[in-house]
């Protein structure tokens, strides 16, 4: 009768040492696979949709199909042109009631006040952002005005930090302006913050200045 050979512990440490490699290996590359479905799928810290910002890393040339008078408002060589004139939060036909100028408003605050449209008139609110230099729709399409002429926009500043200070205008634009920004606005759905580098030609518009709060 034989007798069993005695085993061998170094054999028996290198055959573990082996499989727990190997193991470890596999978790490793099922770790990874995991991974790259979730960042295809986009399931990451900020959420899977991003959100907007009012301040223009790079603006897109302005497609042909844009007349020349839309051209005209987001040509890009337009020098920067910052408010003219000092404050004014009336001029008759329209009014911002709030917030009042030099005082605060949050990055998700409101602004409203009154207007007066006769003539087929149209009410705009655009943000002007100093370091980009354009003005922002907000929001994206002409402001609907009660038959009171009450008026009231929500802002939606994420690209500001608080204590920035920006401009707000409610404008008064005539049929043929609108015709323009109706047109620019459709060339910017789903493709950035519509903005002008410059607001149409005959707007008439009440503007202050305020500080983000928060």
């Amino acid at each position: 009768m034989k007798r069993a050979k005695p085993r061998n512990r170094v054999d028996d440490n290198k055959q573990l040492q082996i499989k727990v490699a190997l193991i470890g290996g596999v978790f490793a590359v099922l770790a990874a696979l995991i991974g790259g479905v979730f960042t295809v799928f986009g399931h990451g810290g900020n959420g899977d949709a991003s959100q907007p910002t009012q301040v223009s890393v790079t603006n897109s040339p302005a497609p042909d199909s844009l007349d020349p008078a839309a051209k005209a408002l987001i040509d890009p060589n337009i020098p920067c042109q910052p408010p003219s004139t000092s404050p004014v939060s009336s001029i008759g036909d329209v009014t911002i009631n709030s917030p009042m100028s030099g005082g605060t408003v949050s990055r998700h605050g409101t602004v409203s006040g009154t207007a007066k449209l006769s003539g087929g008139d149209y009410l705009y609110f655009f943000v002007y952002a100093p370091g980009a230099c354009d003005y922002y729709f907000q929001p994206g399409r002409s402001v609907g005005v009660g038959r009171d002429g009450f008026w009231q926009v929500p802002l939606y500043l994420e690209g500001n930090n608080p204590g920035d200070k920006v401009d707000l205008y409610a404008v008064m634009v005539d049929p043929e302006a609108n015709r323009i920004l109706v047109k620019l606005l459709s060339n910017f759905a789903g493709n950035g913050s519509p903005y002008v580098r410059m607001l149409p030609s005959g707007a008439r518009y009440a503007h202050i200045n305020v500080e983000l709060s928060y």
